[in-house]
C-alpha cells in the first residue's frame, strides 16, 4: 500500500514492490497493481454536494468583470442570482453564472438553513460542466462557522443522522 500525489491530487495503490538493486545500478522498482488507484480527497475543507439558492453583486467598488460578447455583457447585470451546487468552508461552485473574468471579485448571500449569510468570493475559473469555482475570501470567523455548520449538516442528513427539511 502507498499513496502517491502531485499537489491537489492522491492516490493510494495497493500492489506488490519489487525492488532490484546492485551496487553498479540506480535502484529499480516495479508497481504490480492489485487493483485501480484510488482517488483521495485532500482538500483543506470537506466539500459537499448542495442545491442552495444564491444571489450574488459585484462589489460597489468592482469594475463589472463579465466576458463574452457585447450582447452577453449588455443582457447580463452586476447582480444576480445562481445555484450553488457544492460548498465548502473554502469556496463553492456555482451554476447558472454569467461569464466573468478569473480573479474577478463578488459579495455572495448564500441561502443557508441558519439563515442568509453574505460572503465575499473571487473568481477562479468555469469548469467544462459551466459551473463557476468561487473562494471565499476575508471571511469573518462568525460567517466561516456558520458555513462549516451547513456543510456538516449536509453530511449529517446524507447519513441520515438528521431528518430530512421539514
Amino acid at each position: 500500500v502507498g499513496e502517491a500525489g502531485t499537489g491537489a491530487e492522491l492516490v493510494r495503490l495497493v500492489g506488490s514492490l519489487h525492488m532490484a538493486i546492485t551496487d553498479r545500478s540506480p535502484v529499480i522498482a516495479t508497481l504490480s497493481p492489485e487493483r485501480p488507484p484510488e482517488q483521495l480527497q485532500r482538500r483543506q475543507w470537506v466539500r459537499v454536494k448542495v442545491a442552495l439558492p444564491v444571489r450574488y453583486r459585484l462589489p460597489s467598488a468592482s469594475p463589472l468583470h463579465l466576458v463574452g460578447t457585447a450582447d452577453d455583457r449588455s443582457r447580463r447585470p452586476g447582480e444576480g442570482t445562481a445555484l450553488a451546487v457544492d460548498l465548502s468552508g473554502g469556496g463553492v461552485r456555482l451554476s447558472e453564472m454569467p461569464p466573468l473574468h478569473v480573479g474577478a471579485d463578488l459579495v455572495l448571500e448564500l441561502a443557508l438553513d441558519s439563515g442568509p449569510v453574505e460572503v465575499d468570493a473571487e473568481v477562479l475559473g468555469r469548469l467544462a460542466d459551466g459551473t463557476v469555482r468561487l473562494r471565499f475570501v476575508r471571511v469573518p470567523e462568525a460567517v466561516s462557522q456558520r458555513i462549516l455548520r451547513q456543510v456538516f449538516a449536509v453530511q449529517m442528513r446524507r447519513r441520515r443522522l438528521l431528518p430530512v427539511d421539514p
